[in-house]
């Protein structure tokens, strides 16, 4: 998810109005999302038409479960079996299902070391090297999910984790890496919660970067309406909101922290930050 940052990202699985973590725009500290979008790890039956489904390639169904506890789309394990010697084929699918229901189930302790024996047993399969991306982000081993996630790009010439690889970056200290991925994936065909999820890393990176007026333009090229809006709009609205901060335009930044307020009162720790604009005027 070295910066004092809250996290920015996709609350997947949160209940509507109460995601638990903020999204990250704040300088000096990782920039992680809160939950990452999953893409094709999101739902059953998630594909690249709609949802969190994936931006390039081929539908797929969805590789973690709703509910938790189910394994896996067949394809997607086939899909590591076949990339593992034969003798380790069951071991390697086995590996695969544990990580992805692990994943869905929000226990990263226990997908971690799975995604990492699938990987081992199945290095040529890029969905073992996404899963393990997303893993090893979700657990906070940033150097790690930039080599898994920077493989599974390679490997698969999807952009649907540009948004994980950059915002890794920036947990790095390397926000000026994060900045043409997120472009990149911008100029894809991405679903509206992908897109809300690369916007807010993108703009995070580069306020980082002090180029504040690149951030606030991109902010402001996202579509949303003030009247309606849903839990990833509310994270791209807070991370304007910092950024409006940091930028020095403390009046536009309150407004936009009440305009999250105002959709969902408990949201992130909008009272705080309001409180804390307020000290200061």
């Amino acid at each position: 998810m070295t910066r004092s940052s809250r996290p920015a990202g996709h609350g997947g699985g949160q209940r509507r109005g109460r995601p638990s973590r903020a999204p990250s725009a704040r300088a000096g500290g990782p920039g992680r999302a809160p939950q990452p979008p999953r893409s094709r790890f999101a739902e059953a039956g998630a594909n690249d038409a709609g949802g969190d489904g994936t931006t390039r390639g081929p539908a797929r169904a969805g590789a973690v479960p709703t509910p938790p506890g189910k394994s896996p789309d067949a394809a997607l394990v086939a899909e590591v079996r076949s990339a593992a010697a034969p003798r380790d084929r069951e071991r390697a699918g086995a590996a695969f299902t544990d990580a992805v229901v692990a994943l869905a189930a929000g226990d990263v302790t226990r997908a971690l070391p799975a995604a990492r024996e699938a990987k081992e047993l199945a290095p040529r399969a890029a969905v073992a090297r996404e899963v393990l991306g997303i893993a090893a982000y979700r657990a906070g081993e940033f150097r790690e999910s930039l080599a898994a996630l920077g493989a599974y790009r390679r490997m698969s010439g999807r952009v649907d984790q540009n948004h994980l690889l950059a915002d890794a970056y920036r947990a790095t200290g390397q926000p000026e890496k994060a900045v043409p991925l997120i472009r990149e994936e911008l100029a894809s065909d991405v679903p509206p919660a992908l897109r809300a999820e690369a916007t807010a890393v993108g703009a995070a990176a580069l306020a980082d970067l002090g180029r504040f007026d690149e951030a606030l333009g991109l902010l402001a090229a996202y579509p949303s309406r003030e009247e309606a809006a849903a839990d990833h709009d509310l994270r791209v609205w807070y991370v304007h909101a910092d950024v409006l901060e940091r930028a020095g335009r403390r009046a536009d930044s309150v407004r936009l922290f009440e305009l999250v307020r105002r959709h969902d009162p408990g949201a992130f720790d909008v009272d705080d930050r309001l409180a804390a604009l307020d000290e200061r005027t």
